[in-house]
């Protein structure tokens, strides 16, 4: 984890940051970095707030009746009107303006920050505080841009462990399209991580995908050994078509296709040995698994069993450069409810500018 010295805590006002940033703080103790903690006012609630400035409504449409409860919850939301919405006679209500409202919220999250970054300071740590606003993933990448950060560390937006809350927008947006590694923490978490699975796919064919799978390994390492975690490592393998090569019209005998899965599995174990070479995997408790099938299949599978962070990459698909990652990389994290970290290719460019309009 040592690459790491220009982190990016993405955090928020709703929910308790207190695990994000204690693992940011031990993070960044350990690799003598900085730190930045930024909280993000979403555009969204700037577009909410202007709705408040919307004309009154003509004389002729005022005759149309709206109902605002569903049907049943008319009669109680009648009784707490009469309760506490009704003014007295004479008495003036103040009506507060889009901008007061929106000078509270934004105050509230500098509270936040400055509470979180008087927290890491007091830990000894060189740290600054930001509000952005905007739309979240945009603003957040063009942080990264504008100031070089090497790792973003964010909540995942859902506090179950639904997978569809888990990784919602602006965590597959941020996984997509940051030019830098993406660290999603469950909100339920433990402060240590038990098991660390990396997914590794070496091919010494694709120098691009082999540097890729390093940093993977660096990082997978690292961690475990910082955690004192168990170290998964997982290399899938398959033979494309072998369903068909097996049928009655591909013409070949079943010893043929027997040796050629037998050649192909042979090639990835030594890919997957030559990859692990240059680590000393007798200094952490590790397990190696070679595994034939689909990647994303297996890893899902895996990470059902107790895994608390998967370490992966995300590869860009042919098309516009940073907008899609790989077909394995999207179908995992549609699966799984651990944390995840997403680490991108050498080369990848964000479709982010620093100068985009959200």
């Amino acid at each position: 984890m040592q690459r790491f010295k220009n982190i990016l805590v993405v955090i928020d006002s709703q929910r308790s940051n207190e695990l994000l940033l204690a693992r940011a703080v031990a993070l960044a103790q350990r690799n003598q970095a900085r730190l930045t903690v930024v909280d993000v006012v979403a555009e969204a609630v700037a577009e909410s707030l202007r709705s408040l400035e919307t004309p009154s409504a003509s004389s002729s449409a005022t005759s149309i009746n709206i109902v605002e409860e569903l049907p049943g919850e008319e009669i109680a939301a009648g009784i707490e009107a009469d309760k506490s919405g009704i003014a007295e006679a004479g008495q003036a209500v103040m009506t507060p303006t889009a901008s007061s409202i929106q000078e509270f919220i934004i105050e509230t999250e500098r509270q936040t920050v400055e509470q979180a970054v008087t927290m890491v300071r007091q830990a000894g740590i060189e740290v600054s505080g930001r509000i952005l606003t905007g739309t979240p993933f945009l603003e957040i990448i063009r942080q990264v841009l504008s100031h070089g950060h090497d790792l973003v560390m964010i909540m995942a937006e859902g506090a179950g462990g639904l997978r569809e809350i888990l990784f919602g927008s602006t965590t597959m947006h941020l996984m997509r399209k940051s030019p830098c590694p993406v660290w999603v923490m469950k909100p339920t978490q433990a402060r240590s991580y038990r098991r660390i699975l990396a997914a590794v796919n070496p091919d010494p064919q694709h120098e691009n995908q082999d540097a890729l799978n390093k940093k993977i390994m660096d990082l997978a390492t690292s961690l475990a050994s910082m955690e004192e975690s168990e170290l998964l490592i997982l290399h899938t393998w398959s033979v494309a078509m072998e369903s068909v090569l097996r049928g009655k019209r591909s013409g070949l005998e079943r010893q043929e296709v027997d040796r050629l899965v037998q050649q192909t599995r042979e090639s990835h174990r030594q890919y997957l040995l030559s990859l692990l070479a240059d680590y000393s995997l007798d200094q952490i408790k590790q397990q190696v698994y070679l595994i034939k099938g689909e990647a994303a299949d297996v890893i899902s599978n895996m990470a059902r069993r107790q895994i608390d962070l998967i370490i992966m990459g995300t590869v860009g698909r042919t098309g516009v450069a940073g907008m899609l990652m790989g077909d394995t990389a999207e179908k995992v994290l549609h699966q799984v409810d651990c944390a995840v970290m997403a680490v991108k290719p050498d080369g990848f460019v964000t479709p982010v500018q620093p100068t985009d309009v959200g």
